[in-house]
């Protein structure tokens, strides 16, 4: 599972949770599964682009998340 647009936020922007496909875990060892799913996620997220427009209370809004 993974959250696209979180990098920066502001009033009105939409935020996805995109869902893969689950990884077994079984016969696999904890650094084999952790691997699968950073790949699974890094595959899963699009490549960031920045949106054009006003972004109202942006600073404020993305300095929460920190």
């Amino acid at each position: 599972m993974g959250l696209s647009g979180t990098k920066d936020l502001w009033l009105g922007k939409r935020i996805e949770m995109l869902v893969g496909e689950p990884i077994s875990p079984a016969r696999k060892s904890l650094d084999e599964v952790l691997g699968l799913g950073t790949q699974a996620v890094r595959n899963l997220l699009p490549i960031y682009v920045e949106p054009p427009g006003r972004k109202p209370l942006r600073r404020w809004l993305t300095g929460l998340s920190n």
